[in-house]
């Protein structure tokens, strides 16, 4: 069921309507009164932002996409959510979808801020009953005096921390998340350079480990830095950096980059593309396979690796897929592919430290809104995934990107390439390049690790 995408949606649109009625009438088949409870007095307000989330599931179709799932979450009070209106289309059942919709509603819980999750349902709703058992809920007496229900559940989803608070996040990442003082650079005159140059000089005074050598290079007139760690073995890495395509460049990753020369033992290949708005899409992609060109003509020994985090990650992928052959082996650290930005785990929202306005105005810059279906720009609109190397996907639990990464590593199994996907819980989108965070250097080492694997 991997192909149907569960997608932020409105509780009265057309889909959900056709969704709920059909609902009503399997309900009615079961013997289930529906004088009452099962719409339970709620309206479409209450199952959207701020206060609760409304998942449609889309089908694709030779003729569009077909809704075939729905489902919605409230918040009962600061920190209980409950969740109403689950429907599977019987065309649909059977592959893990009810399962995959009752997990996004709950992370879609966590993101309004709940740390418990009710919902009620028949007591002859056996197959229900059964699902949300699996899931972890356990029986508890009637919480909401809905006589329909016959039976009522309720799910720790976090457990509390320290001081009471609900957990999920782990502490070094909610403290960072509280102190973050990134400004709106979506705002109207906002100094774009000043900004890079800001960012580029704090990085750049940053503590960094010691390589063997870092030195620039003029790679076809792309400008790259060669980082030689002092242990070099055969092989190099190539690496694209994040930063939503518009920030960020190779003085920025420069100290992660001498992290991976070191622990990968092998040279990494730093590529400063050309960023939006002042070069907008498909300018980065021309300077990859421009450096790809440069590097085969140089006297550098063993395989290669690509390797990138975020917009680098979506960058790294279509290098690998644009050059089938080319790359023993790709690393995508939270890949940053889908830009209409569909997946459920964007409800996470601005709580996560990287909202959704923050992902539109980046698709904004990158590209026209005419080119945003081209599998080199939105690679899981690719279908070549077959042609990839071994492949890992890392993706963050609080990071909205999560699902779409996800999403990716399933389609690239699914083709019987070698995939390895890990989910770093406790963390948000961007801690893999600050070693501050406990999770960026085991996280390090799995992709050097996995590298290693195929270039040895």
């Amino acid at each position: 069921m991997a192909e149907i995408a569960l997608r932020p949606a409105a509780s009265d649109s057309p889909e959900s309507a056709r969704l709920l009625a059909a609902y009503e009438a399997e309900l009615v088949s079961l013997g289930v009164t529906l004088n009452h409870g099962w719409a339970g007095g709620v309206t479409p307000a209450q199952l959207a932002p701020p206060h609760g989330a409304w998942l449609v599931g889309w089908r694709p179709g030779e003729r569009g996409d077909d809704a075939v799932a729905c489902g919605g979450v409230r918040l009962l009070s600061a920190d209980v959510c409950e969740i109403k209106r689950m429907y599977v289309d019987p065309s649909a059942r059977g592959a893990g979808l009810a399962r995959r919709l009752l997990t996004a509603l709950e992370d879609a819980g966590l993101a309004l801020g709940a740390s418990i999750a009710r919902l009620d349902t028949g007591r002859d709703m056996a197959p229900a009953v059964g699902l949300y058992r699996r899931a972890g809920y356990v029986e508890i007496e009637d919480y909401n005096n809905n006589p329909d229900a016959g039976w009522w559940f309720e799910k720790q989803l976090l457990a509390p921390t320290a001081d009471g608070r609900p957990g999920g996040m782990y502490p070094e990442v909610r403290a960072a998340v509280a102190a973050d003082a990134t400004p709106d650079f979506r705002a109207d005159g906002f100094d774009l350079a000043a900004y890079r140059e800001k960012v580029r000089l704090f990085n750049l005074a940053q503590p960094r480990e010691d390589v063997a050598e870092a030195t620039d290079v003029d790679a076809d007139g792309v400008p790259c830095r060669l980082f030689t760690p002092a242990d070099a073995i055969d092989g190099v890495i190539v690496h694209l950096h994040g930063g939503g395509f518009v920030f960020n460049d190779i003085d920025v990753h420069d100290g992660v980059c001498r992290r991976l020369a070191n622990r990968s033992r092998r040279r990494v290949l730093s590529i400063g593309y050309r960023k939006p708005p002042e070069r907008r899409f498909p300018a980065a992609i021309e300077d990859i396979d421009t450096v790809l060109g440069w590097l085969e003509r140089q006297p550098i020994n063993g395989g290669w690796a690509i390797h990138g985090d975020s917009a680098g990650a979506n960058l790294a992928l279509v290098g690998a897929l644009r050059n089938p052959g080319r790359f023993k082996v790709v690393v995508l650290i939270y890949p940053f592919l889908d830009p209409t930005a569909s997946f459920a785990s964007y409800e996470l929202g601005e709580s996560s430290g990287f909202g959704g306005a923050e992902s539109r105005w980046y698709w904004e810059q990158y590209a026209d809104r005419g080119d945003r279906s081209d599998p080199d720009l939105a690679p899981l609109n690719a279908t070549n995934l077959d042609t990839l190397p071994p492949t890992f996907v890392a993706t963050a639990e609080f990071d909205p990107l999560r699902d779409e990464g996800e999403e990716l590593a399933r389609r690239i199994a699914e083709t019987g390439v070698e995939t390895v996907a890990v989910r770093c819980l406790g963390q948000n989108h961007g801690f893999w390049r600050h070693p501050q965070f406990a999770a960026s250097e085991p996280l390090l080492r799995q992709g050097a690790s996995f590298i290693d694997q195929h270039l040895s």
